[in-house]
């Protein structure tokens, strides 16, 4: 389930079926080692289906629950994009500043965050 949601979003671009995939193996695996990773690829898609509180739901969710997850810092970024989408600059600048603080050893998603900052100014 959770690889058949992958594909169908990365794959094939399906962004509305991997969402009700990737929601159905969120409700059926609630302790599935792949939870994290569910609800992060999750709220990707629905960004791409602008459902930015949905979106922002599940990133917030990663963070809450799997705070120490590979996927953690990355739902940190994502989070940030999302409350931009949201109308919430400040909070979204300041998601972006706080990533480097919670995650030091995540320089990818620290360089996008700080992208990220630039292009707000």
């Amino acid at each position: 389930l959770y690889h058949s949601a992958l594909s169908l979003l990365l794959d094939q671009g399906d962004s509305q079926g991997a969402s009700q995939l990737f929601q159905r193996y969120i409700d059926t695996h609630p302790d599935g080692r792949r939870l994290p990773n569910a609800l992060y690829w999750q709220g990707e898609a629905l960004i791409l289906l602008a459902d930015y509180a949905g979106a922002r739901d599940m990133f917030e969710r990663v963070l809450r629950d799997f705070p120490q997850d590979l996927k953690a810092a990355g739902a940190m970024l994502k989070l940030g994009v999302v409350y931009g989408h949201l109308g919430n600059r400040a909070q979204a600048e300041q998601t972006w500043r706080d990533l480097p603080l919670r995650y030091p050893d995540s320089s990818s998603e620290i360089g996008l965050a700080r992208d990220y900052l630039g292009q707000q100014r």
